[in-house]
């Protein structure tokens, strides 16, 4: 694989800071926003309810994947167990 798809990691153990998905889907819904002030008015009045219904979709989709996101447990690499003397968890 290359540098370009996984960059290298820094010195400190850190991975390099990047976008959350749910930021990015969010900055996509306003793609289909900017056709409403580009397109002329005569393609614009047909497909007004279409660039509404993606941009609330997009948007919608985003907040989906901050509100799962935020409430998502620990993943299991991150829950410490308590072993006691016998073995068992």
């Amino acid at each position: 694989m290359s540098d370009i798809e996984r960059p290298p990691v820094p010195d400190s153990g850190q991975p390099p800071p990047s976008l959350e998905p749910w930021l990015v889907l969010a900055l996509l819904a306003f793609l289909p926003g900017i056709l409403i002030f580009t397109l002329p008015h005569e393609t614009m009045v047909r497909a007004l309810v279409p660039i509404i219904v993606s941009v609330a979709a997009l948007f919608s989709a985003s907040l989906v994947m901050l509100f799962r996101s935020s409430r998502s447990p620990q993943p299991i690499s991150e829950v410490h167990h308590v072993v006691d003397d016998s073995g068992t968890r």
